[in-house]
């Protein structure tokens, strides 16, 4: 029986507490690093609410780095915010050690990662009038996925919608993800809301 060797991203943290900083240590071990121009990822704890701290903006704007801001009380209206200012995820501080290893090789993959709650929020808010800022190299099946999708419906709930196959809706998304030039569900999102 072997082992399958884990690539732990390197990442460099500003921890607000010690018991973060200790929890995200003994997950992180080695590869979080205190030199952060060799990091794959900037770690950026900030203090529970809304705002976002100007640190953290200065922070958001200034990195080179993709960030994923955590938080030890996670808010849906903080984590748009933090989205809106230029971080690629946002996480629960004390998450479980899988979903903070998915996130950070999510970012190191150029890819954004988001919780459930700010997901559908950024949903909801880019889904009003996206069906008319619609790129016109979109099929009109390509078209109502995007609409359906940008309702918050999961791919299950647009077969049913649109009376085709899960995997079908996989398929366009796919074709979708190209034509728009990103590679998840997150990130055609956060697109739709630029138009």
């Amino acid at each position: 029986m072997h082992s399958e060797k884990v690539d732990t991203p390197m990442a460099c943290a500003n921890f607000l507490s010690e018991a973060v900083a200790r929890y995200w240590r003994n997950i992180l071990g080695d590869a979080l690093l205190d030199d952060c121009a060799r990091a794959q990822v900037q770690i950026l704890e900030i203090p529970p609410g809304t705002d976002l701290p100007a640190s953290a903006m200065q922070t958001l704007s200034h990195s080179v780095q993709p960030v994923l801001v955590i938080s030890r009380r996670p808010d849906a209206v903080q984590a748009l915010s933090a989205v809106q200012a230029g971080a690629a995820g946002y996480l629960h501080a004390l998450a479980h050690p899988e979903r903070i290893m998915a996130a950070l090789t999510a970012l190191r993959r150029g890819q954004v990662w988001l919780n459930m709650e700010t997901l559908r929020a950024l949903t909801r808010s880019a889904g009003k009038g996206v069906a008319d800022h619609l790129p016109e190299t979109l099929t009109e099946r390509e078209r109502a996925i995007v609409t359906e999708l940008a309702t918050g419906a999961t791919n299950r709930e647009i077969a049913n919608r649109l009376h085709i196959s899960e995997n079908t809706v996989k398929t366009h998304l796919k074709h979708i993800y190209d034509k728009f030039g990103v590679r998840d569900r997150t990130s055609l999102i956060l697109k739709l809301r630029e138009r």
